[in-house]
């Protein structure tokens, strides 16, 4: 796993790792996703209930590892 410098948001997570996105209203973990692409600054996510990319880029902060 490559890791980014200590100010950047993101780690690298490989495409089709299962993840919990942060909900941007209450900040609460959803699972239920995983890595579409990788991008410079974060993740395009797919849905795993429909296998529906996302059409939001999310940040690395608000993705982490499915727990």
């Amino acid at each position: 796993m490559h890791r980014y410098p200590a100010n950047s948001p993101r780690t690298d997570l490989a495409v089709g790792t299962s993840i919990e996105v942060r909900g941007h209203f209450r900040g609460e973990w959803s699972r239920g996703f995983e890595v579409a692409e990788q991008t410079q600054d974060g993740y395009w996510v797919r849905r795993l209930s429909d296998r529906c990319v996302l059409p939001v880029e999310f940040l690395g902060r608000d993705v982490r590892p499915m727990r």
